[in-house]
This record gives C-alpha cells, sequence and structure tokens, in this order.
C-alpha cells in the first residue's frame, strides 16, 4: 500500500508530457459485501445504506428528468456494430454544420468536450460516453475540469485556450464551419451549457431515466448527481441526453 499511494500515472502527448496524477485516484469499484452495495472513488470507500440507494435513484431520475438537453442537438443513432468507439461516433457530426468536434483535441492539458453544437442563441458542449456504468465517473470529472478550465480562459484578454484550440483544429483538418479565430472565440460569448450525452449497455436499449432499477451503477448515479450539483453551483447549466441505439 506504501507503493501503491507513491505511484503517479504521467500522460504524454506526442512525446511530451503534459499531466500527472496519482494512480489510486484512477480506481474504481463496486460491489456487494455481505448483501450491502459498497464502492470506491477518488480513493473514499462508501459503505450504502438502502435508504442511501433509494435516495441515489430518486435524485438520478431527478436529474434525468429535469434537465434534459434538446433532442435534435444529436441526431446520430450509435450502431456500435459499425461505430465501435466514442471517437468514431463523435466524428459522424465533422461534416455537419454548426458541429465542431473537439475529440483528442488537447488544449493546456484539457479535452474541453467532445462536439461543440450552436446555434444563434447557445453552444453546448457535449461529452459523450458508451454505457451507463461506472466509467461515468470519469466523464463526470471532464466536465467540471472542462467547465472550470472555461470559466478561467474566459476571464482572461487573450483566450488562450480558445486559440490552442482552433490552431488544433485547423491542423488536423476538422471542420470549423468556415468560422475565422475571432468567430470561433465568439461562439463562447453564447448561452453555454454542457450536455452528458450517454448511452444504455444494456442488451435491450432501455432508457435509463424510466428504469433506474435495471440500471445497477450506484458509482454512475452518485456521479452524475454529484456533477450537477457542482455545475449548477459553480459553473454552466449541465443537461443530460441519452443517445438511442440501432
Amino acid at each position: 500500500m506504501v507503493f501503491l499511494q507513491g505511484v503517479k500515472i504521467a500522460c504524454y502527448l506526442d512525446k511530451k508530457f503534459t499531466i500527472s496524477s496519482n494512480f489510486l485516484f484512477h480506481i474504481s469499484t463496486e460491489f456487494n459485501y455481505n448483501g450491502k452495495p459498497v464502492f470506491l472513488v477518488d480513493t473514499k470507500w462508501f459503505h450504502l445504506r438502502d435508504s442511501f440507494v433509494e435516495d441515489l435513484k430518486i435524485n438520478t431520475a431527478h436529474v434525468l428528468n429535469s434537465y434534459p438537453a434538446p433532442s435534435e442537438i444529436l441526431d446520430v443513432a450509435w450502431d456500435k456494430t459499425v461505430l465501435r468507439t466514442e471517437g468514431a461516433y463523435n466524428l459522424e457530426y465533422n461534416p455537419k454544420d454548426n458541429y465542431i468536434v473537439l475529440d483528442t483535441v488537447i488544449a493546456d492539458n484539457i479535452e474541453l468536450c467532445d462536439i461543440i453544437y450552436y446555434n444563434d442563441e447557445e453552444i453546448y458542449l457535449i461529452h459523450v460516453k458508451y454505457g451507463f456504468q461506472s466509467m461515468m465517473r470519469e466523464l463526470t470529472n471532464q466536465v467540471t475540469i472542462s467547465a472550470r478550465r472555461l470559466r478561467e480562459t474566459l476571464g482572461t484578454k487573450d483566450k488562450r485556450l480558445l486559440e490552442d484550440i482552433y490552431r488544433q483544429l485547423i491542423n488536423k483538418g476538422y471542420n470549423i464551419n468556415n468560422l475565422t479565430l475571432d468567430e470561433f472565440k465568439s461562439l463562447f460569448n453564447k448561452r453555454k451549457k454542457y450536455v452528458i450525452a450517454f448511452t444504455s449497455h444494456l442488451k435491450k436499449d432501455l432508457e435509463v431515466k424510466s428504469n433506474i432499477d435495471k440500471f445497477s451503477s450506484n458509482i454512475a448515479r452518485f456521479s452524475l448527481i454529484q456533477c450537477s450539483s457542482e455545475m449548477r453551483a459553480n459553473y454552466y447549466d449541465l443537461l443530460t441526453y441519452q443517445i438511442p441505439r440501432v
């Protein structure tokens, strides 16, 4: 344990060091022990009472029902036999007007989001994940880190983070809808909304919000509730959307 507490994971992009963090913060798990649910996130163990599990279910359904994203912002159903990875799904939006794909675009050690959608009044920063499982913890952490960094960036004069993202989009050849740098930066003057977009991972494509009992991950429930609360208190509106499967 002493050894593991000292182990760090280092991340590199094109052989360039970007960031590191403690190994144990990347470990999460959940299981039943003596008939009671237990889970581990951020090196903390949670032993759950039945009443708390029920509260998680109720509050998860509340978040999903109360803060839905407009259905038209993600109009591609996910066929996992064709689009095997999240990256492949995200790139389906690259040719579309009013969309900008930021998947794999890393600036200042963060990925701002997977997909941007914008209209005349709003910009949606969409984070995509396949399944409503414990990996939701990773997704919600990405959302709060992105929101904090974006708020900090928009408080600066040069908005260097957005300039770096724009340059990488050009270098990767991604569609930017013929926007100039200034026009790209001005997108973030619109009303900003973050979106957590996920699928069902069950064999049958069930709707999570109306089938909470079918989705057993307490980490997913806990993470979504926590992220929703933190985003609304400190950053931007957080919406949810379940991507239909084929």
